[in-house]
């Protein structure tokens, strides 16, 4: 009896080896794509949040009777122009204001809508 001789089923051929690496190449990109794409979506939601706490920080700048300053608001690194439209109410005493914050180079945003109290004849 030759003992030399192998079962067909004993082991990969090259072929089989060579089909396997092509699978998890095509896995390992199909990885890497995705997770290209969940770090833009997490870079412009933290974009978004930043923008979101300029809008704040400027109401509740406007709501302690501040005067901010103007230009841009730096945020997380990031450059922000502040947008305030005050409009009147039907109570004098209250205004609505919309604020946006937008990145100076455009792009991403937020939008918020407040009322600031007025005081209505200087009291003290």
């Amino acid at each position: 009896m030759n003992t030399s001789l192998r079962n067909k089923s004993d082991g990969f051929t090259l072929i089989e080896s060579l089909i396997a690496l092509a699978v998890l190449a095509i896995t390992a990109v199909s990885f890497l794509r995705a997770t290209e794409a969940n770090v833009g979506r997490v870079s412009a939601l933290e974009l978004r949040a930043a923008a979101g706490w300029v809008a704040q920080n400027r109401l509740a700048e406007l709501m302690l009777g501040l005067q901010p300053t103007r230009g841009h608001v730096t945020m997380l690194g990031r450059d922000f122009t502040v947008t305030v439209t005050p409009t009147p109410t039907a109570d004098p005493s209250l205004t609505q204001v919309d604020i946006s914050a937008n990145l100076v180079d455009g792009g991403v945003g937020a939008r918020l809508t407040g009322f600031v109290v007025q005081l209505v004849g200087g009291g003290s």
